[in-house]
This record gives C-alpha cells, structure tokens and sequence, in this order.
C-alpha cells in the first residue's frame, strides 16, 4: 500500500458491522463500518473496518482505480471499498457463487486488457464478461459486477454504454 499502487486484487469476504455478527464487540467497532476479513498469522479472522480502510486511502493520497474482489458473493465486500474511496470495484453479485474457471478467464481477460491494451477499466471489464459469455456461458458471466463510485451501482443496464 506504501507503493500507492493502481490496482488491488483482494480475495476474500466482507461482513456487515451490526450486533448479529459481532455480539458484545459490536458496541465497540459500531461506528467504524462494515469489515474486511482477513487472516492473521494463525489463520485466525482479523476485521479490517471500513473507516480504517479510507483512512489509508486517504493517506495514500491515491485512491485505487480499480479493485477485483476475487470471490463468491463479494459484493458487500465491493461495497466497502467503492465508500473507502476505490474509483471501480469488480466482484460477484451477493446473492451468486462463481466458478474457478470463469474467475480464471475473466481475470486473465480484464488485466491483459486493461494493462497490456490499455483499455480503461470498463472496456476491460466488458470484454472479459463477453469472454467468459463465449467460452464458458452467460450465466457465469453475468455474475460479475462494477461497482462505481456515483452511487448509481446498477451498471448492468450502462454496461453496453460503456464500450
């Protein structure tokens, strides 16, 4: 992150910040926001909270231009970095598991063209969804999600727009 680099790729999950998740530590992390798992050295949760996230996108005077949310039912954990500051966020529809093999292509696809074709992120991202469309099926790829900053986060519908 001390490199203030463009892009992150982060797999893993987000959880809302509310009682039912937390319990009795709730009361002490409820104005922080919702939270990033992570792991520590003994594979056990760590949360990372949404106001400590902005923080060092904030400090890091760089917000990233793209983050890839890289796993089933992400984006909630989209979410949290699109309010941290992230200009676009990939990930998975809530409510949808993804398969390896369309994870693999469309990753393959949107980093070889976003930075060996220098396509901006959302040509990147049509491209890869009508790769994994071709060679695995719609379904899969209509899985995948770009979140923006705008507040208007239905880019389904603008995704044509955006060529």
């Amino acid at each position: 992150m001390a490199d203030c680099p463009i892009a992150l790729h982060f797999s893993g999950h987000g959880v809302q910040n509310n009682q039912k998740n937390f319990g009795q530590q709730h009361f002490f992390s409820k104005d922080k926001g919702n939270a990033l798992i992570l792991e520590d050295s003994v594979g056990k949760a760590e949360y990372f909270f949404e106001s400590e996230l902005k923080f060092m996108i904030k400090e890091m005077n760089n917000p990233f231009e793209v983050v890839f949310v890289s796993s089933c039912h992400s984006q909630f954990a989209g979410e949290i970095f699109i309010n941290a500051g992230a200009k676009h966020v990939i990930c998975i529809k809530q409510e949808f598991k993804i398969s390896d093999a369309a994870s693999l292509k469309f990753s393959s696809v949107f980093y070889e063209s976003l930075f060996d074709k220098g396509m901006s992120v959302c040509q990147a991202f049509n491209i890869a969804k009508k790769e994994v469309e071709s060679e695995i099926n719609i379904s899969e790829a209509n899985k995948f999600k770009l979140l923006l900053p705008n507040n208007d986060n239905d880019t389904d519908s603008m995704m044509s727009d955006l060529d």
